[in-house]
């Protein structure tokens, strides 16, 4: 049987009520080609999982429907080959719906822009650049 699926996970597209889950393939096919990918679902404050549905075995990404706005869900990834069916990948970070930025930074954002940009200083071979931190850091130190 494959080995399981492997992180790390992506997300894309976005919006209140879907989004897409990408992730990577299984480092093994166990001597026969994966024929597909299981993905299931459970909201963080539940046990059960549910399925969201099935991949055919070349396809590491599937489009996750019915979830809620603000609600933090983790997922099961399973490989299936005509021998069996891999343990599964387990996410260890959720992913809140809704969020642009789904990891456990969670009131962190992207800072804003440097400020006051200016090329005091430019000759044909270099130019020196200077600013001003930016006015909002989104809640981490700048390095």
């Amino acid at each position: 049987k494959p080995t399981p699926p492997r992180g790390p996970t992506a997300v894309s597209g976005m919006n209140d009520t879907s989004f897409t889950l990408s992730w990577e393939p299984s480092e093994s096919d166990g001597g026969s080609k994966i024929v597909e990918y299981i993905v299931e679902i459970r909201e963080e404050t539940e046990t059960v999982y549910r399925s969201v549905g099935t991949t055919t075995g070349t396809v590491t990404n599937i489009h996750v429907e019915r979830v809620v706005r603000n609600k933090g869900y983790l997922f099961r990834i399973y490989a299936r080959n005509e021998v069996g069916t891999s343990e599964a990948f387990e996410t260890t970070e959720k992913i809140v719906v809704g969020r642009k930025i789904t990891t456990e930074l969670e009131n962190k954002a992207p800072p804003s822009p440097p400020q006051n940009l200016r090329a005091p200083d430019v000759t044909g071979r270099s130019v020196t650049l200077d600013w001003e931190v930016p006015a909002r850091n989104g809640g981490s130190e700048i390095t």
